[in-house]
């Protein structure tokens, strides 16, 4: 009878051991179940929910720093009102730079190639390029060549072009292509260290990490070396390195800008802009997406970012501290406003009488054809505007 009850005991207290173990694990799985229904109902964008969306346009009427498109780009190619257009980059004809062109990024198809009046030059379907970044005279075949890379989720990897710069255009065989390790390619910048004369690709995946790839010309043939890893605690999207201070700067979505010493050996730990929290910053409003650099001198320029939880975007100065400036918003004149963007991009070189102090492009994640909703484009605004905004 004692053993009987010495097992009925050691039964139970097994049962009672299982149910608690059973008991926390369930605890736990709806812990984890929370977390990631809070993050997917943060993480949703305008596109996918009308609440978003009034929340963002009413966060957008509240700005003061108001100005409008010069020009806008014909709208991508894809499937009707589809996310397609994701991110610009400039590319500057230093021989004549109101010829310069702007590169469009197409994640569903390729690169598009536009005047900078919109007029559409050439486009490439060569796979799913979500970010596009510039470098000016890589060498290769004994020339000085301008170069694009964009990140092509078609093959979780990167394509470098040259720049057809007598042609404006790109040539189409990729002079490189890059096998990322990340995740899903994502955010992607260009950094020529100028220092060392060295041409280098960073990418970025939705697990957080950073590749840091040196582009190697040997006998006219460019291939790839990974010179280092980084990591962010989540997802990262923009990037951009300030060629002066050699910082790179990286756009996490849901939390803030971080900042890397850009040289391949350099610290990998990284420092967050503190004004660049939304819970610092009123003006911010996550998604942190694009980020821009227009830098005027050795002791003045600005780093600018997309807000896309409040459809604007934050201007940020060079200082150590990267202090907040101030933010602006781009609304409806002659061509319809700029809502949700994605990647940006800008430049501070004067490009003809209708840029005199350079240029801002960002893309539309809205496109607005009258009332009609037509395919995404890239709007493109006369830096001239947004100056006055910086200065007070």
């Amino acid at each position: 009878m004692k053993i009987l009850s010495t097992f009925t005991l050691l039964l139970l207290l097994g049962v009672i051991s299982s149910c608690n173990q059973t008991s926390k694990k369930q605890s736990a799985n709806t812990e984890e179940s929370t977390i990631d229904a809070t993050l997917a109902e943060r993480n949703k964008e305008a596109r996918e929910d009308s609440i978003k969306m009034a929340e963002a346009l009413s966060l957008k009427s509240k700005f003061v720093n108001i100005t409008e498109a010069d020009y806008e780009t014909v709208p991508v190619v894809s499937e009707h009102r589809e996310d397609a257009a994701d991110d610009p980059a400039i590319w500057v004809n230093k021989s004549n730079p109101a010829q310069s062109l702007i590169i469009g990024t197409n994640k569903k198809a390729g690169l598009h190639v536009y005047t900078l009046q919109g007029e559409e030059l050439q486009f490439i379907k060569i796979g799913k390029i979500n970010n596009a970044d510039v470098s000016y005279n890589f060498k290769w075949k004994g020339q000085q060549t301008d170069i694009v890379a964009g990140s092509n989720r078609t093959h979780n990897g990167v394509d470098v072009l040259a720049i057809d710069k007598s042609n404006f255009r790109l040539v189409e065989k990729p002079i490189c292509t890059i096998p990322s390790s990340v995740d899903d390619v994502y955010g992607l910048c260009m950094y020529h260290d100028t220092q060392e004369n060295k041409h280098y690709v960073y990418v970025n995946g939705k697990n957080g990490v950073i590749e840091q790839w040196y582009l190697n010309n040997s006998n006219d043939s460019v291939y790839a070396e990974l010179a280092r890893t980084l990591k962010v605690n989540s997802q990262p999207e923009g990037m951009v390195v300030d060629p002066l201070t050699n910082i790179l700067y990286v756009g996490v979505e849901e939390e803030a800008i971080f900042k890397f010493d850009a040289h391949a050996n350099g610290d990998t730990t990284s420092v967050a802009i503190a004004s660049s929290r939304m819970q610092n910053n009123k003006d911010i409003n996550y998604d942190i997406e694009g980020l821009a650099i227009y830098r005027i001198s050795e002791d003045e320029g600005y780093l600018i970012a997309s807000s896309q939880g409040s459809f604007s975007y934050a201007v940020f100065d060079l200082s150590e501290q990267n202090n907040y400036i101030t933010s602006f918003v781009v609304n409806d004149k002659t061509y319809d406003g700029i809502e949700e963007t994605d990647g940006l991009d800008v430049s501070p070189i004067p490009m003809g009488d209708a840029f005199p102090k350079g240029i801002f492009v960002a893309q539309d994640g809205f496109n607005m054809d009258g009332e009609t909703s037509v395919n995404q484009n890239f709007k493109i605004v006369s830096f001239e505007k947004i100056l006055p905004f910086l200065k007070k």
